[in-house]
């Protein structure tokens, strides 16, 4: 693994920094709903994804709702198609279902002008696939 989850109250003042700081510099944020609204309105299911060995923040994750949850991400946009989606999905899958999850509700796919529609589409199949009645 390139990355691991952390939750966001367990994350130190510079990681919070440079969340902000990319939250509000990307373009692809514009718009969006979901997790990168919910970072700073909610206070408990968030997530950070961070970089093995520099312990920067590449992505961000919200999941809230307990027995169903219909996570959201957001990955920066340096780091997308780089394979760290896929990575992201399997351990917020683990994180969720160790916490109470047992559904995935519906994920709407917001993504600027489309861009990442596709990947997206694959991201939420490959989460779901972690939530089959064969895990039951």
């Amino acid at each position: 693994m390139r990355i691991h989850l952390a939750r966001k109250e367990d994350l130190v003042p510079e990681q919070l920094a440079t969340l902000a700081r990319k939250l509000s510099n990307s373009v692809a944020c514009e718009g969006e709903c979901g997790p990168v609204r919910a970072w700073d309105a909610y206070k408990r299911h968030l997530y950070a994804f961070l970089e093995e060995g520099t312990e920067q923040p590449i992505a961000i994750a919200e999941g809230s709702g307990r027995p169903m949850s219909a996570p959201g991400w957001w990955i920066d946009p340096g780091y997308r198609g780089k394979g760290y989606g896929y990575e992201l999905v399997d351990l917020l899958a683990a994180h969720l279902k160790s916490d109470g999850v047992t559904t995935i509700g519906t994920i709407p796919i917001q993504t600027p002008g489309g861009a990442y529609d596709e990947q997206s589409r694959k991201l939420v199949q490959r989460l779901r696939m972690h939530f089959t009645d064969a895990d039951a």
